[in-house]
């Protein structure tokens, strides 16, 4: 896939407490940055998370 618009989820099943915090999402991607990418008709695939040097961006490849 080269491009999605659309509504998805980026998955990483672990502490709720690291939802919505960059510090938490920068924490995830050192720990493991193989995510699963949800879609709104339940389809999902793993994704890599490649983020920006500040985690405020992040690109992905399947």
């Amino acid at each position: 896939m080269d491009r999605f618009e659309g509504r998805c989820w980026l998955d990483w099943w672990a502490n709720s407490s690291t939802n919505k915090d960059l510090d938490g999402f920068a924490f995830l991607c050192d720990l493991d940055p193989v995510f699963t990418l949800r879609f709104e008709d339940a389809s999902t695939f793993d994704v890599t998370v490649h983020p920006t040097d500040d985690h405020r961006g992040f690109t992905l490849t399947e």
